[in-house]
């Protein structure tokens, strides 16, 4: 298959689908600048609409909020408000306030700021990581694998919208529908869906950016 570059996207036409696939950029989206203080400021969204991503205020607050904590502990839970819609050609302000650290949890509040008003607020916690009680998985479906799925998330937005460009088809997201909505826009979809989801890079061993990832992607279905 030959790639056919366009912009932040990679045109590959396989199997009579054609496919993109997203260059590099989730992991980027985390390189904050400490102003000191607890205060830094974020990368603007990809997006090109006008209203940033709620995944990315999640990922970005929590990667603030772990830059003021201790490295041995993991979120282990998460309140996001959203207050405002963002600018997507604007940077972040974040402003991380420490709300109790003890001997094994430490809890924070992230406020989200553009032009000095408010869009976001996360309170988050962290724990040392300890034994926990095992819990049974659900077992895995009978499904086709990631490579057999061509029907993406872009698909179904653009089918939604009847826009010819979807304005989240630059976030760093590959989701690919195994059974997509069949009804009518506007009419409730009952049975459940299925799909396989992914950040499509090659993320660092980090617990921190792998966990932002997962808000990230907590927001996109």
């Amino acid at each position: 298959m030959s790639p056919e570059q366009n912009g932040k996207l990679t045109r590959l036409a396989t199997r009579g689908a054609l496919r993109y696939v997203r260059e590099p950029m989730f992991a980027s989206l985390l390189d904050l600048e400490s102003l000191g203080e607890g205060r830094f400021i974020a990368p603007p969204s990809p997006d090109k609409g006008e209203r940033m991503f709620g995944g990315q205020f999640l990922a970005q607050c929590m990667a603030a909020a772990h830059a003021t904590v201790a490295d041995d502990r993991r979120v282990n839970s998460l309140h996001g408000y959203f207050l405002r819609p963002g600018d997507v050609d604007l940077p972040v302000d974040l402003q991380v306030e420490v709300v109790r650290d003890g001997r094994s949890f430490s809890s924070r509040q992230v406020l989200a700021n553009q032009r000095g008003k408010e869009l976001f607020r996360l309170l988050v916690s962290y724990q040392v990581p300890d034994d926990s009680p095992e819990y049974t998985a659900a077992p895995m479906p009978d499904v086709p694998s990631p490579d057999e799925v061509s029907y993406t998330y872009d698909d179904f937005t653009l089918e939604l919208s009847g826009a010819d460009v979807w304005h989240g088809s630059d976030r760093p997201v590959d989701i690919r529908y195994i059974n997509p909505p069949t009804e009518p826009r506007g009419v409730p979809v009952t049975e459940t869906q299925l799909m396989w989801m992914r950040i499509p890079e090659s993320l660092p061993d980090s617990a921190v950016v792998h966990q932002a990832g997962l808000a990230y992607l907590s927001d996109t279905t």
